[in-house]
């Protein structure tokens, strides 16, 4: 009797590992374009569950080049701010749905214009305008790194580099929020991408923010 007993709870318990393994592999992502085993997807996860970033519609859209005007609200959203004054660019039109995110950053020294009157909102965001914009939104937290080495000797294309993005670049490195595209360049010129910035949003909130971005 105690042998049957034993069998029959074996087989239940084989039987619900069967369904575990079952549920796991039925997991769908949220997005049909996303792989839930892709280096972002866990970020991309955060982003989009929080609110921080969106989907283009159907899709998300991972390789798809981040605009200026995107990184800035995704910020916005995760400080979960207002603006009510008026933007004082001319190329971000006052009903325009990033308008109140780029005037909130503007008047907090998140961004600048890529001119006195211009924010070229839909120009694609390159990857030392992402650390500049991240740094002084650290800056804004009041997060510094005193630390007096700099990761910047580590790249054959620091003078690439613009002057205003050094600084920022080497504490992104610091941080661990960036990396170069290979062991010694970083390409500073080169376009990001939403899951590139999804990753580099979501570990500033981790670390940064001291946020729970373990969502799955």
């Amino acid at each position: 009797m105690k042998k049957r007993i034993l069998t029959v709870l074996l087989a239940l318990v084989m039987l619900a590992n069967c369904f575990s393994f079952a549920a796991m592999a039925e997991e769908e992502p949220i997005f049909p374009d996303l792989n839930i085993h892709a280096w972002y997807y866990s970020a991309v996860e955060f982003v989009y569950k929080n609110n921080i970033l969106s989907g283009t519609g159907k899709y998300f859209e991972p390789d798809k080049e981040m605009t200026r005007a995107m990184l800035v609200t995704a910020i916005y959203r995760l400080e979960g701010a207002t603006a009510d004054s008026k933007n004082a660019f001319v190329d971000v039109p006052d009903n325009a749905w990033y308008a109140p995110a780029v005037t909130w950053a503007s008047e907090n020294g998140i961004v600048n214009g890529t001119d006195k009157t211009h924010f070229s909102p839909n120009t694609y965001l390159t990857r030392e305008q992402l650390a500049a914009i991240m740094y002084r939104y650290a800056e804004m937290k009041g997060v510094t790194d005193n630390r007096s080495y700099s990761m910047l000797e580590f790249y054959e294309d620091r003078d690439e580099m613009s002057p205003y993005a050094t600084v920022a670049i080497d504490f992104m490195i610091k941080q661990g929020f960036m990396n170069g595209k290979t062991h010694d360049t970083f390409n500073p010129k080169d376009t990001t991408t939403r899951a590139e910035v999804a990753l580099v949003i979501t570990l500033f909130a981790r670390d940064i923010l001291k946020m729970d971005t373990y969502s799955r």
